[in-house]
């Protein structure tokens, strides 16, 4: 991708939809994926790509051969005028979308953000966003970062490994949302034989933070967990109305409130 590549795959991702092609995936990879990736080798494929930009792959659905032909061309006139680079069709080219399905490669491929360093905690933010918007939640996710660096070198000072936070692969998802796969990496408390509370306490505000950056946007997380469900009340994510009508339901199939205790504050014997 271009210099912007982060805005150019968003344009791409719109004009899919403007041309109604069916596409099986259309996926594309931030920079900070492919840049922290390659430093550990874990693309050999584009070590011989001097700029590691963000990368966008995708994979057609035809019901002919000729249909299979004639929309291959459309997106790849989509792409192209887009200043993009095509890479090549075999893997040894750089070619992941060949990677991805012949060899098996989304086995190891779709959470490479929280796989890039074993045995870190992987703090989730994973979310629907409307495809627009994902450029500017890339760019804030990045941004929060730096904002949060004191907090993430405090705990490089015990572990030193810097947690890792930023955007992993981001799939165009059904109608014109993709699917933002946010978050940051790190630490559990146990570290090589000791517990450190801090790292704990650490990792809960960062993440809390992050999640309600996020949530200013009106993005939807769909892993909704206890830490998550709750956080989303506290934090005045739904209106007393919504909120009223999640109880009223949960009442009705669930009266004493033991399934999943806690979330979303709903707990066993309140009668309010």
């Amino acid at each position: 991708m271009p210099r912007k590549s982060a805005e150019t795959a968003a344009q791409i991702m719109m004009e899919i939809r403007r041309k109604g092609i069916d596409v099986y995936d259309t996926i594309f990879i931030p920079d900070v994926v492919i840049e922290l990736g390659s430093k550990q080798g874990f693309f050999p494929l584009w070590e011989h790509i001097k700029k590691k930009k963000g990368m966008l792959f995708y994979v057609i659905e035809a019901n002919s051969e000729a249909e299979l032909k004639e929309n291959v061309k459309i997106l790849d006139d989509i792409v192209l005028s887009k200043k993009s680079e095509y890479l090549g069709s075999e893997v040894s080219d750089g070619n992941i979308a060949k990677w991805f399905y012949t060899e098996q490669g989304h086995w190891q491929f779709y959470h490479n953000l929280w796989g890039m360093f074993p045995s870190m905690q992987p703090l989730s933010a994973e979310c629907f966003c409307p495809i627009h918007m994902f450029p500017q939640v890339v760019k804030d996710v990045d941004q929060w970062d730096i904002e949060h660096n004191e907090d993430m070198q405090k705990i490089f000072n015990i572990t030193k490994i810097r947690p890792i936070s930023g955007t992993g692969p981001i799939p165009l998802v059904d109608g014109n949302n993709v699917e933002v796969t946010a978050g940051f990496l790190s630490f559990w408390k146990y570290y090589e034989g000791e517990l450190y509370e801090f790292i704990q306490e650490a990792n809960i505000k960062l993440w809390k933070s992050l999640l309600k950056l996020m949530i200013k946007y009106g993005l939807q997380y769909y892993m909704m967990g206890e830490f998550m469900s709750r956080l989303m009340v506290e934090i005045g994510a739904y209106s007393e109305e919504y909120y009223n009508c999640m109880k009223s339901i949960k009442k009705v199939l669930d009266p004493k409130m033991i399934l999943s205790r806690g979330k979303y504050n709903f707990w066993e014997g309140e009668t309010s």
